[in-house]
């Protein structure tokens, strides 16, 4: 036979209730705090990627050698030297097909008083694979 709910078995249901959803709230936020704790974010950064044209290179030292500047040939070594002592992954820009411009370096970046505006004769020079476009690079 059905038994008929009296006002105190309501309340005792009704309490029930929410002591259960009050102990479910409060261990989901405590393990939402140890999961934060043990497993922070991490945070994208950048590849360490340093892209060197070494033909532009090569002809800034010469210029700076023309110029009296003996010691720049052994500065560009040294240059290179730190970047990949630092974790930089140098790449010869000749051996990339594209790369965002943060990556490319030029030779007054890695030479002090190196020239980046020489004008080069002859030699490969790449195609612009964007032109033409009319939305930009695609992604």
């Amino acid at each position: 036979m059905s038994e008929i709910q009296t006002p105190e078995k309501q309340h005792s249901s009704l309490s029930a209730h929410v002591t259960t959803a009050v102990i479910s709230v409060c261990a989901a936020f405590s393990a939402s705090l140890l999961y934060f704790h043990f497993f922070p974010q991490v945070k994208e950064t950048p590849a360490p990627i340093a892209v060197v044209d070494m033909v532009k290179l090569a002809a800034a030292i010469t210029e700076m050698n023309a110029q009296g500047d003996t010691k720049a040939f052994m500065n560009s070594g040294h240059a290179i030297a730190m970047l990949k002592a630092r974790g930089y992954v140098v790449l010869d820009s000749r051996m990339v097909i594209a790369a965002p411009d943060e990556y490319i370096m030029t030779p007054s970046e890695l030479v002090e008083g190196a020239p980046d505006n020489l004008s080069l004769v002859g030699g490969y020079v790449p195609p612009n694979l964007t032109e033409g476009m009319t939305d930009g690079p695609s992604k």
